[in-house]
């Protein structure tokens, strides 16, 4: 469990964010599954928003040691995401490149 706000790097382009973006997490012991937030989705991590709101938990996923899955652990209880680093690494170079501010002359 992250107590705080996950710090926002400066972006290098390898940073897939998104304001909308859900994923289905798995409880380890149990069977029980939630959707969470994305705020930030790297091959080496993924950034999440457990709760919205006053009680806002933040937790970091991480890729397993042989890459089949991310992991974190939130208020003692590990949470899986099922989706290999592969998938992941996939998923990021299929979206669509960020929409620049700068007008398009």
């Amino acid at each position: 469990m992250v107590p705080r706000s996950p710090p926002h790097p400066a972006s290098d382009g390898n940073d897939a964010q998104t304001q909308t973006e859900t994923i289905t997490l798995r409880t380890r012991l149990g069977d029980q599954r939630t959707d969470v937030l994305v705020l930030s989705k790297q091959a080496d991590r993924i950034q999440i928003m457990l709760q919205e709101g006053g009680h806002s938990l933040f937790c970091e996923l991480k890729p397993t040691p042989d890459g089949l899955a991310y992991y974190g652990v939130s208020l003692g209880r590990e949470i899986l995401y099922e989706r290999s680093r592969k998938n992941v690494e996939a998923d990021i170079a299929a979206r669509p490149p960020p929409e620049s501010d700068a007008p398009s002359w």
